[in-house]
C-alpha cells in the first residue's frame, strides 16, 4: 500500500512540475493572433486550392494581413471576396481589371496529329514525354493525356473526343496551374476579349510542320502580310498575334491556308 501511495505521490508531483513548465512556456512564448486573420479566412471559399500560391486559406489569410499578399489574390473567391477581405484590411481595391483565362495553344489533337508510336506507360504527360520526346509525331503538339486536367482548382478544363484539352473560361481563374503542369508548355494566360489565337506551337519549317500536323502554322508569313494593323510577327516559322494591335479585321483567319488561326 505505501508503495501505491509514493507512486501516486510521484505521478501527482511530475505532473504539477509538467504543468507549471507548460504553463511558463505558454506565457513565455505567447503570440496575439491578429483577429483580421479569421475574419479574412472566414471570408474565404474555404477550398484550400493553392490558387493564391499559398498553403490553403489560412496561409493566405495569414500572408494578407502581413502584407505579404494581395486582397486579389484569392482568385477561385473573385471580385465578391476581394472586396470583403479590403473591407476587413480597411483598404479600397484596386478597380477590376478584364479576366484573364487560360489557351491552350494547339489545335493537333487525333484527327490532326498522328501518333509516332503505341505508348503504354504512365498515362500522363509528364510521363510520355520523357518516352522518346513524347508519342506524337508533332514534338510541340499536346500529348492528350491530360495533367491540366487533374491540376485544375477549378474544373474548367475537360478533354475532347479529339483527345485535347477544352478550356471552360467563365469558370478558369488564371491560376497559371495548367501552365506549369503541361510538359510542352502549351497554355498562355491572355484577356478573354482576345479575339484571334494562333492555335499552334510548332517552331519546325513549314514542310516538317506540315507533315507533323494538318493544321500546324508552317511559317509562310501570309497572315502578317494581310493584318491591317500590323498585329502580327512572325518568329521560328510561327506566327504571334499582338491582342492589343488587333482590330478584328478577321483577315487573317481567311488567309491561312492551314486555318491554324482561330476565333476564340
Amino acid at each position: 500500500m505505501k508503495t501505491i501511495i509514493i507512486s501516486i505521490l510521484g505521478l501527482g508531483v511530475i505532473g504539477l512540475v509538467a504543468g507549471l513548465i507548460l504553463g511558463y512556456t505558454n506565457q513565455k512564448f505567447y503570440r496575439k493572433v491578429d483577429p483580421r486573420i479569421e475574419e479574412i479566412d472566414e471570408a474565404l471559399p474555404g477550398a484550400n486550392c493553392g490558387a493564391c500560391g499559398y498553403p490553403g486559406c489560412r496561409g493566405f489569410s495569414e500572408a494578407v494581413v502581413a502584407g505579404k499578399a494581395d486582397v486579389k489574390g484569392c482568385l477561385l473567391g473573385g471580385e465578391q471576396t476581394t472586396c470583403k477581405i479590403s473591407k476587413i484590411m480597411g483598404i479600397e481595391a484596386n478597380k477590376k481589371k478584364e479576366k484573364i483565362v487560360a489557351i491552350l495553344k494547339c489545335g493537333g489533337g487525333k484527327e490532326q496529329s498522328p501518333s509516332k508510336f503505341d505508348y503504354q506507360g504512365v498515362q500522363t504527360c509528364q510521363a510520355a514525354q520523357t518516352i522518346g520526346g513524347g508519342f506524337k509525331a508533332c514534338t510541340y503538339g499536346c500529348l492528350g493525356l491530360g495533367d491540366c486536367v487533374i491540376v485544375c482548382p477549378v474544373d474548367c478544363i475537360k478533354m475532347d473526343e479529339n483527345g485535347l484539352p477544352q478550356v471552360e473560361y467563365e469558370k478558369c481563374i488564371a491560376c497559371g496551374k495548367c501552365l506549369k503542369a503541361c510538359p510542352r508548355t502549351l497554355f498562355t494566360l491572355l484577356p478573354i476579349s482576345t479575339k484571334y489565337h494562333v492555335n499552334c506551337s510548332s517552331k519546325d519549317k513549314g514542310a516538317i510542320a506540315r507533315k507533323a500536323c494538318k493544321i500546324a502554322c508552317i511559317g509562310c508569313g501570309i497572315c502578317v502580310k494581310k493584318c491591317p494593323s500590323e498585329a502580327i510577327t512572325m518568329k521560328d516559322f510561327l506566327a504571334k498575334i499582338n491582342p492589343k494591335k488587333c482590330t478584328k479585321s478577321g483577315k487573317c483567319i481567311k488567309a491561312c491556308p492551314t486555318k491554324c488561326i482561330i476565333q476564340m
